[in-house]
């Protein structure tokens, strides 16, 4: 082989080496990430719990007399199936959909200076049963009960992440907030007290932190927010099973027409698979990652094989030469795998380099786990080190075998 043809050969093992490292220390950062991932609590349970969504645009539920009745109606029915645990309205469940933020004030603590608010955080209504169709856990105060409807006092739930944010070194418990003021007379509140504190709940993803949560019962929203939202938004309920969603699902059906047959059910689907959706982007990111990584490897494991076979060939009568002046085996075998893993490094420290750049690319999508995470680039390191070292000790103990008579006599023929 001419030494222009045997550096080209060298530069494309390099680079199969070098690419594998870059995919492969990339797949393996969103693997890592995936896993940490779904070790993640999100804040609620998922098992056996389906959505699904109604909508009430062009319908007669704009006013809270209907929309609570309907509810009510829909949540006793609903329980009463065999294998149902509880179910809840709500304006959105976890992870499904888009919510809906609202500014508010602390009545104690009013906005200091130009600012008309306190914060804007999440704002959901939502059913009494809610939390324990959920399992999301109270930490102090009370959750909601069928009293707290229209008539009653007006309360609000918050959640962790809230009470540490504009209540860090009090209790927030007793105080009174009043929502939305300002916004339109659709969005005018009256104060509302804070009656409970719920775990936090990863509203916006697994990768994301719980984001401030403010709850308010359905039964005390007003007419007037009601009607707006009812040709806005669509209607959520939520519905915890005993066993597998989907054997319920043509009787949650059959009991939501038997109370309106205009209210046909869209978006079913359970939480775990809204769990599971949050997750796409690694996942789609991973798998293709995966499947060039390992055409990658394979390339670079074949690519040293056959240079380091051809090497072997066309170096017979060097090697039976040194084999008649007295080289032993480890010599021979140190001969050829000294080639082989000065490839290997050359391509190792240009795939580092690439991983680099590459990897910080992927920022966005890691999760636990840096772009320049150094087990990861260890792991991988000697996992192509090693398949290096085992392409070309075939060729090598090819090289051992050599009958140094037979060389020496082509040599001289």
């Amino acid at each position: 082989m001419g030494r222009a043809r045997r550096r080209t050969h060298s530069t494309l093992v390099v680079g199969e080496i070098a690419l594998a490292l870059v995919l492969l220390v990339s797949a393996t950062l969103l693997i890592r990430t995936i896993r940490l991932l779904r070790a993640v609590d999100p804040g609620f349970s998922s098992h056996n719990v389906m959505t699904m969504q109604t909508s009430f645009a062009n319908t007669r539920y704009t006013t809270n007399a209907a929309l609570g009745e309907l509810g009510r109606r829909v949540v006793q029915q609903v329980e009463s199936i065999p294998g149902m645990l509880s179910a809840s309205p709500t304006i959105t469940a976890p992870m499904v959909g888009m919510g809906v933020d609202l500014p508010f004030t602390i009545e104690a603590k009013p906005p200091s200076g130009s600012d008309r608010y306190n914060g804007d955080v999440d704002w959901r209504f939502i059913g009494p049963h809610y939390f324990s169709t959920l399992t999301i856990p109270i930490r102090k105060g009370r959750v909601f009960t069928e009293q707290d409807n229209g008539t009653a006092s007006r309360v609000v739930i918050i959640n962790e992440t809230m009470a540490r944010k504009y209540w860090p070194n009090e209790d927030p418990l007793g105080q009174r907030i009043v929502i939305g003021k300002g916004l339109g007379p659709q969005f005018e509140d009256p104060p509302r007290e804070i009656v409970g504190i719920v775990a936090d709940v990863r509203e916006d993803g697994l990768n994301k932190p719980a984001p401030p949560i403010m709850y308010v019962p359905m039964s005390q929203m007003s007419d007037s927010l009601i009607s707006w939202g009812s040709g806005v938004l669509p209607f959520t309920w939520i519905i915890h099973t005993a066993a597998n969603p989907a054997t319920v699902m043509d009787a949650v059906q059959k009991e939501f027409l038997s109370l309106d047959n205009q209210l046909a059910l869209a978006h079913v689907r359970t939480l775990a698979e809204a769990n599971a959706t949050t997750l796409g982007p690694q996942n789609i990111t991973m798998n293709l990652l995966s499947v060039f990584a390992a055409i990658a490897l394979a390339l670079a494991g074949i690519g040293i094989y056959g240079l380091m076979c051809h090497s072997v060939e066309q170096r017979t009568n060097e090697v039976g030469i040194r084999i008649s002046l007295g080289a032993s085996k480890s010599d021979i075998y140190s001969l050829i795998l000294r080639q082989a893993m000065k490839l290997t490094t050359i391509g190792v420290l240009l795939g580092v380099a690439g991983a680099i750049g590459v990897t910080r690319l992927l920022s966005s999508l890691l999760f636990g786990v840096r772009s320049t995470d150094p087990l990861t680039f260890a792991a991988v390191i000697v996992t192509l080190a090693g398949i290096a070292f085992f392409a070309a000790y075939i060729p090598a103990r090819r090289a051992t075998s050599i009958n140094p008579v037979i060389a020496l006599r082509e040599i001289f023929d």
